[in-house]
């Protein structure tokens, strides 16, 4: 089964491209209609006509709208930051973790690793967040590795963060 093919995106530069072609070959057969003008961009550029079809409709509202410098600035395409619903937690869980820090040494009689977090943090809050998230939120929090003299890495917080509600 094939994906369905995605909207292709161009740059601003790509497009004014595209849209120069069009205003040449414009100005080069002005008595053919219109029909027959796209399939030529189509045929010189090697672009669907959809995208043709966008490009064109862009260019004719942005030359409406022109800059005083008289350029056209087509848009280009952004990079969607992706959002991490994990490590993006609520400030009371924020507290929780913080707190379980602090008294897992009373609690578990060892010193704190990310593996034994995990698996407290598991079974009492069911967190489903893996090992490098746990690593995120913890810095996060303010809480930043150490060795100390014997060469053991210990957790310290270095900074408070403050809340801004």
């Amino acid at each position: 089964m094939e994906a369905k093919n995605k909207r292709q995106e161009f740059s601003s530069q790509c497009k004014s491209i595209v849209f120069n072609v069009y205003n040449y070959i414009k100005t080069i057969f002005p008595d053919e209609n219109k029909t027959e003008l796209k399939n030529r961009v189509v045929a010189a550029t090697g672009i669907s006509l959809a995208t043709r079809r966008r490009i064109i409709s862009e260019g004719a509202t942005l030359q409406a709208t022109e800059n005083s410098d008289g350029e056209m600035k087509f848009s280009s395409p952004r990079k969607r930051k992706r959002k991490c619903t994990i490590t993006d937690i609520p400030p009371w869980e924020q507290t929780d973790i913080r707190n379980m820090i602090y008294n897992f040494h009373k609690t578990e009689h060892c010193r704190v690793t990310l593996t034994q977090l995990q698996e407290k943090l598991s079974a009492e809050y069911d967190f489903s967040g893996k090992r490098t998230s746990l690593h995120t939120i913890i810095r996060k929090l303010g809480f930043k590795w150490r060795k100390s003299k014997n060469n053991r890495r210990l957790l310290r917080q270095t900074y408070f963060p403050t809340y801004n509600n």
